[in-house]
């Protein structure tokens, strides 16, 4: 996807499902040190790219909004720093 967040994936869903279900299989084998790295680096990552994420949110709220989706599930996407 880039270095854009709001990119659009390309891969087909098939393949996406495969590529989880190897992840998947990586993951029950791993220590919980390296579980825990994993998670740490996701963490950093989140915590780095809050401005990009927060801005690809509100164009995802805004479409949401235009196709008519109902106000409770919008709130439900809607994210801002203190979720």
């Amino acid at each position: 996807m880039g270095d854009s967040l709001c990119a659009v994936s390309t891969t087909p869903i098939p393949d996406l499902a495969r590529r989880a279900k190897t992840a998947s299989r990586t993951l029950a084998t791993a220590s919980s040190a390296r579980k825990d790295d994993a998670l740490l680096a996701a963490a950093d990552l989140l915590e780095a790219r809050t401005d990009d994420i927060l801005t690809a949110n509100l164009v995802d709220v805004a479409a949401a909004e235009s196709a008519g989706i109902a106000p409770g599930l919008v709130d439900r996407l809607r994210l801002d720093a203190g979720r």
